[in-house]
């Protein structure tokens, strides 16, 4: 028969390993179903976006900016001039614009947005978020953005997206 001592490391022992597999169960989504359960849901980006619109004219990995007037047809610098310049920037982003926007006030709005490899992409489905990627971002597609860092409060403006939910 085993020393009281052997017995008490024996159940010390046996509780722990109980712990940790019971503890390694609650991390997975298929636990106990043998049904995997899909992505786990995200948390949505906070308060209102900076503008909510429909992608258009992606460019991937390119940083645009407008050198003049010069190319402009109507005297204003915007994104369809012959003049803006596209320079790709080999970091994984992406850049595009948002037609039909709106920000927060319902102002109409247009914005040329480059998303960095390191935004936050999300998918919005029956008022879960679910994580996305860049190559989902493509013409035609609602989004709601988040601009991070520093506007340039030119037409179009001119941001980064911290957060990009896509909600078509």
């Amino acid at each position: 028969m085993p020393s009281k001592r052997a017995m008490t490391r024996r159940i010390l022992l046996a509780t722990l390993l109980l712990g940790l597999l019971l503890g390694a169960c609650g991390q997975c989504n298929d636990c106990g179903t043998g049904v995997a359960q899909g992505p786990a849901p995200v948390k949505a980006p906070s308060g209102e976006p900076s503008v909510t619109g429909t992608i258009t004219k992606v460019t991937a990995g390119a940083a645009c900016a407008d050198s003049g007037t010069s190319g402009s047809d109507d005297g204003v610098v915007s994104s369809d001039d012959a003049n803006a310049a596209c320079a790709p920037t080999g970091d994984g982003s992406l850049t595009f614009l948002v037609q039909d926007g709106k920000d927060p006030s319902g102002t109409a709005l247009a914005a040329s947005v480059r998303v960095p490899a390191t935004a936050s992409v999300l998918r919005s489905s029956g008022g879960s978020f679910t994580k996305a990627s860049l190559d989902q971002l493509r013409d035609g597609v609602t989004v709601q953005i988040w601009f991070t860092g520093p506007v340039a409060e030119s037409y179009p403006v001119q941001a980064t997206a911290g957060s990009v939910v896509i909600t078509s």
